[in-house]
């Protein structure tokens, strides 16, 4: 029996690997194919039966880190792209199970050259991938640091909201030409993502706001705010306890009202 089980074991392993080899090789084979004629440097064409000449560039924010300075913040995030560039089409056998090929690094498609008109990009790491699928949908994804300006709530001191703008823009390409559109099916997509870190951290995304198209902008400002969570005091009947573990219902009314005031106060400095 583990004779049988090893052996197996051998022939399953001989089969995933004869058939990765057999969908790299096609994958090779589809690349090859749909950069023949390819130029990177022109515009995709819009389908016959659009009603508009623009690309549309389906767009949504995964914010990985922020740092906080005084008056400004620099946003660690990932920008996502979809848009439709039909030059990149290209039939597959569905026996292949492939939905979907790698861009290589070597290779370079056009992009709507975007950048964040509301703030200024520190760096790009250079983590970038991009894939295509056989309707020519392109999906890409691209690490930046965005430092951006921060406006902060009128809620001061009972409660520390920081807000701030993201804006983008085509560096290229006019509306005319460009339009983005913010990802929005919630549950599964939302506009602006954020990490597990960054929400279980001291501030916390409270909401995200969409803006309509101002001037020559192909997309309008999305605000986000965020809040600090540990500034957040409600001196009410639903709270129970102050700091660690210091039971509220032991100290009169008056001076819970004081305590919350002054903790705000301070931690908001």
């Amino acid at each position: 029996n583990d004779l049988q089980f090893l052996n197996y074991l051998f022939f399953r392993c001989l089969c995933q690997k004869a058939f990765r080899s057999r969908r790299i090789g096609t994958e090779g084979q589809i690349l090859s194919r749909v950069f023949t004629d390819y130029d990177p440097a022109t515009r995709p064409p819009v389908r016959d039966d659009a009603d508009h000449s623009s690309i549309l560039v389906i767009t949504n924010i995964f914010i990985n880190r922020v740092n906080w300075h005084e008056n400004r913040a620099e946003v660690d995030l990932y920008l996502r792209q979809q848009w439709e560039d039909g030059r990149l089409q290209y039939d597959v056998d569905p026996r292949e199970q492939i939905d979907q090929v790698s861009i290589p690094s070597n290779r370079k498609i056009w992009t709507p050259d975007t950048y964040f008109a509301s703030g200024n990009e520190l760096e790009r790491s250079g983590r970038h991938s991009a894939v295509v699928e056989p309707s020519g949908f392109v999906r890409s994804s691209e690490q930046r640091i965005v430092d951006v300006p921060v406006s902060y709530g009128t809620s001061f001191p009972f409660l520390n909201r920081r807000s701030f703008t993201l804006r983008l823009s085509s560096y290229v390409y006019p509306l005319e030409d460009v339009v983005y559109l913010w990802a929005n099916s919630p549950p599964l997509v939302e506009p602006v993502e954020v990490s597990s870190d960054l929400n279980s951290g001291p501030f916390t995304l409270e909401e995200a706001n969409a803006g309509d198209c101002i001037g020559n902008y192909s997309v309008g400002a999305f605000t986000i705010s965020i809040f600090r969570k540990i500034l957040v005091y409600r001196c009410g009947r639903d709270i129970q306890f102050f700091g660690d573990g210091f039971p509220l219902q032991l100290v009169p009314p008056y001076r819970i009202i004081g305590i919350c005031f002054l903790a705000a106060f301070l931690d908001s400095w």
